[in-house]
Parts: C-alpha cells; structure tokens; sequence
C-alpha cells in the first residue's frame, strides 16, 4: 500500500509540475523547436490576409505563403474573437493547445482500461514536455489542430467498437469518424494516413448500409478541398508547389531516424526485446528488410556529399552530427550508422503489417516534402504509437517514467541546443 500512495502522488505530482511548466513556457516566451517566433510572424502575416479579405480572394491571394490548407486561417476568422491581436491570438491558441493532452487522457482511458489512472494522466502529461508541442502552443502555430482531430478521430473509432451493430448510434459515430479524420486532414496534409485508416476501419467494421453512409461523408466533406484545388490550380498552394513537391532521396533516412528516436523508448520497454532481436534476425522476412535498409545506407553514404544541401531541417541525428563533427567525412558516418540503427529499430520493433504500412507512408511521404523538420513528427509519432499504431504496449510506473525521462531529455536538450544556435531551424 505506501508504494502504491508513493506511485500516485509522484505521478500526480510531476503531471501537475509538468502542466506548471507548459505556463512558465508560455510566459517566459520559451523557443524549444527553433522557429517559434520566425514561424509566428509568417502565421500572423497569412492569417491577416484572411482578416481582411473574403475567403476566396484570400485563399488566391499573393500575400498568403503557406503549405497547408487555410482551413486554421478560416477557423480563426470565423470563430476566435481575439485574432485580431496578436498577443491574444497567440494566449487563444495557447488556451486551444491545453486540451489536446486533456483529450489524449480521455482517449488512453478508453484504449487501455488501466486501473491506475493516474498511469494514463502522467503519460498523456508527456505531451507537455513535447519541445514542438510547446512551441507551436506559444507562438499560434498551427500543427496542433491536426493532432487535436486524429485523436478526436480516434476516440469516436474506439466509441463506435462499443456499440452494438444494430444500434442507430452507429450511423451518428461513423458520421464523427469522417469529420474529424477528415478535419485532421485539412489541418496538416500529411496527417491523409488518418482518414485512410478510418475508412479502412470502417470498411471492415460496418454493415453495407453504413459503408455506403461512410463515402458519403467523405464525399462530402471532400468538396471544400476539391475547391482549393481548383483555386490554386493543383493539391497546395501555387507558391509553395515548386518549394515542397520535390524528390529527396536523403530525406528517406532522415525521416526513419526522426521517426525511429521516438520508436526507441517503446521499443526498448518491449518484453526481452534483445532476445527478440536475436530470434528474428535470421529469419528471412526480416533479414530481407534488413538487407534493403543496409543498400539505403550504402547509397546514402555514397551521394551525401553530392546531394546534401540542408541549411534548415534533417532532424535530430543530422544536427548531433553537425554540432559534434565539424569534419563532413565523419558527419556523413556518423549519419549512416544513425541511418542503420534506426532502421534496425524500426524493423523489429514494427511486426504487424498494419503498422509497417503506416510507417511506409511517411516514408514515401517525406520523398516530395523538402526540407525535413523534426517538428513534423513531434508528437505526431508519440500520439499515434497510443492510438492507431496496434503494437502492444505494457504501462508500469517505471515504464511510464522512463518515457517522461526520455523525452526530458529531448526538451532539456533542444532548447539548450536552439539557445546556442538561435537562428537555426
């Protein structure tokens, strides 16, 4: 019994620490992923653009620059009273971020039945500690919208398992699941994985009837975007189609060390997981994969010093390697071997197929988006390992603690590395 009393009031204690340091980093104006105030400044000059103009000609606009959809600029035109201001713009998105972690807990009850509940509030608290959660919550920022519906889409798919099939209220949560997975998609184009995989589930979840209902919905909501498209003339703004839509073949890797560093934790709490490696190395499925990613590095390593050209983006094993290696011969070692470990991580810890494909989207994804930012991946990776990802997942108190530990780690260290370079992204 006092270790359980012990357990509940640390977490409790460091969830509400947390959430006081989530304010204090608002007050104090903290900059943990690099581009706060450059991005807020570029956000506030689009988002007067739609301020004062109708939403056709703001969306055609020469001063809008912005690879999203303008669904965030619409939001707040329409129904946020303080955008007007800037510095109560920024406290409204603030407020608005507050219940993504709020929503997360909600959802994490619903998806693990944990008796400790004090569990799911401390892990869904590690949001908090997020260093581009944090900023784009301080600086208006927008990619916190996209991760609000993924969740919201979640939690209805889960709400929608406990209904019997003959119940009509499976018609009103399919309805749910369509707007908000679809919502997810207007807010950051990369989150399209989130409405496939809605779909998909409701395909193989829902009579024929509700199938039917499901592409209706979708066609529906369908149409905003198809207008957009035939504003600009093609899938993002004009401006921005020749800078985002272009082919990087380094970018694969930089993607699987970004997503592979917030794989690592969950994989090293997997039970026996270097016994685990051991026992499928061998086998050919995954000495196959193994084989691919070992090809990848070699040409990686062959064409770095011809192909890279990032000033900005590359993610966390890209800047260790520039900030330990001044020499480019050991960067691009150093990068390698990041390269190979990450996809070694990623091969085996990912063993259900529904899993792999989704992390094969990100990657064929990251070929036409330049440059790679970590924050597009933060916490999007740590969200959807709780939520779509089907790995099994063992919470315990040490567990749980060795998560908020690592990802610590990572705010202790981006804000200490943007301190030393504050001009670079």
């Amino acid at each position: 019994m006092p270790n359980k009393r012990f357990e509940f009031f640390f977490l409790i204690s460091i969830s509400i620490l947390t959430l006081l340091s989530f304010f204090l980093g608002f007050v104090y104006d903290e900059n943990s992923a690099g581009g706060g105030p450059n991005d807020s400044e570029h956000i506030w000059t689009n988002l007067q653009v739609f301020l004062t103009n109708d939403i056709r000609a703001a969306i055609t606009h020469d001063d809008y620059f912005d690879g999203r959809s303008p669904a965030a600029y619409i939001l707040h035109k329409y129904l946020n009273p303080f955008a007007s201001d800037y510095l109560l713009y920024r406290k409204s998105v603030f407020a608005l971020s507050l219940l993504l972690p709020l929503l997360l807990i909600i959802t994490l009850k619903k998806k693990f039945f944990l008796e400790k509940k004090e569990l799911l509030i401390f892990l869904g608290s590690i949001v908090f500690i997020s260093p581009y959660f944090r900023t784009t919550s301080y600086w208006g920022i927008q990619e916190n919208y996209g991760l609000f519906f993924l969740i919201s889409s979640f939690l209805s798919i889960l709400i929608y398992k406990e209904i019997e099939e003959i119940n009509k209220k499976r018609f009103l949560f399919i309805f749910f699941i369509c707007l908000f997975s679809s919502l997810s998609f207007y807010f950051d184009q990369k989150l399209l994985i989130i409405p496939i995989l809605s779909f998909l589930f409701i395909l193989n979840n829902s009579s024929i009837y509700q199938k039917i209902f499901s592409v209706t919905c979708y066609t529906i909501f369908s149409l905003p975007y198809l207008y957009f498209i035939y504003l600009w003339g093609g899938i993002i703004p004009t401006r921005q189609l020749e800078r985002s839509l272009t082919f990087d073949f380094e970018n694969i890797g930089y993607t699987i060390t970004i997503i592979a560093f917030y794989v690592f934790p969950f994989f090293i709490l997997k039970k026996d997981c270097y016994s685990l490696i051991k026992k499928k190395f061998f086998k050919k499925e995954y000495f196959s994969l193994f084989a691919v990613s070992l090809i990848y590095v070699l040409l990686f390593f062959l064409n770095y010093e011809t192909t890279n050209k990032h000033i900005y983006g590359g993610g966390i094993s890209y800047k260790l390697a520039t900030f330990f290696f001044n020499d480019f011969y050991f960067q691009k070692i150093f990068l390698s071997f990041s390269i190979l470990i990450s996809s070694l991580i990623i091969i085996f810890y990912f063993s259900i197929a529904h899993d792999r494909l989704i992390f094969l989207y990100f990657i064929l994804l990251s070929l036409i988006i330049t440059p790679i930012y970590q924050e597009y991946y933060d916490p999007l990776i740590f969200i959807m390992l709780l939520t779509f990802f089907k790995e099994s997942i063992k919470f315990t108190f040490k567990n749980v603690i060795f998560l908020f530990c690592y990802f610590l780690i990572l705010l202790t260290a981006s804000n200490f590395y943007y301190i030393l370079n504050p001009f670079e992204l």
